[in-house]
């Protein structure tokens, strides 16, 4: 044993000089794992996940921001069997707070594959308790109408249509996609203001699985009813995150 690799701040790929250091307690784990089984073992539950901001904690019901949302949930992992879902918020996990988003990684991270944990979910304004048993880190990181036909969304800047394999080719998308495709933002809108931009595919308004554009503005009007904010699960590329968008 040699050293631990870790991670330095590099703008344009060289070194300058700024380095992030290893804490001892993980440093001797390492070590310890090396010493007995000649790798390392790091706990699994398979989720992707985003930080839970102001807003979404209001499109959630969470009295404050905090836990870990989950934007997908890798097939067969245990974090599916256990009864995760995306839009689940993971509040604590075994019996630790889960105060912020970064925090989750570190503690799956160092609990040992097989041991059975509780997991305390925020699902439909109510705190839920699931039961995992983790697994080992897997090798390999595991991601889980034409354009002319738009709709248009009006107050949260979007234009949407339908995903055809025209628009698989120009937006790059990969097979089996699916959702609803936007293909303009207004500029200085909602949508363009969380970032959203043409290629995006909003798989889900709040609850609500959307295939077309109108599922997407039927999910919005519903949500004007009771909320001030409208959550959509939107995906790009092999990542999926939520973005919550404000309604006049």
């Amino acid at each position: 044993m040699i050293g631990v690799n870790t991670a330095i701040f590099s703008p344009n790929g060289g070194n300058v000089g700024i380095g992030f250091a290893i804490p001892a307690s993980t440093a001797e784990s390492v070590i310890s794992q090396l010493k007995e089984k000649g790798h390392v073992e790091r706990g699994w539950l398979g989720v992707q996940i985003q930080e839970v901001t102001e807003d979404l904690a209001k499109s959630l019901g969470l009295e404050q921001k905090r836990g870990a949302l989950v934007s997908s949930v890798v097939k067969d992992s245990p974090a599916e069997r256990a009864g995760i879902e995306t839009g689940d918020v993971i509040l604590k996990f075994d019996g630790k707070d889960v105060k912020y988003m970064r925090r989750l990684p570190l503690i799956v991270a160092d609990t040992a594959s097989g041991k059975n944990v509780t997991i305390e979910v925020w699902r439909n304004n109510a705190a839920k308790q699931l039961n995992a048993k983790i697994g080992d880190s897997p090798n390999e990181p595991a991601l889980a109408q034409r354009d002319d036909e738009n709709a248009n969304t009006g107050e949260l800047g979007l234009s949407l249509a339908s995903i055809t394999e025209e628009s698989r080719r120009r937006y790059r998308l990969a097979d089996g996609t699916e959702g609803v495709l936007v293909v303009s933002v207004r500029p200085n809108s909602p949508a363009a203001e969380k970032g959203l931009r043409p290629g995006d595919v909003i798989t889900r308004v709040g609850s609500k699985q959307v295939k077309d554009p109108e599922d997407v503005i039927n999910a919005v009007a519903d949500s004007r009813k009771s909320t001030k904010t409208v959550l959509l699960l939107v995906q790009r590329g092999e990542n999926r995150q939520f973005v919550a968008l404000k309604l006049a």
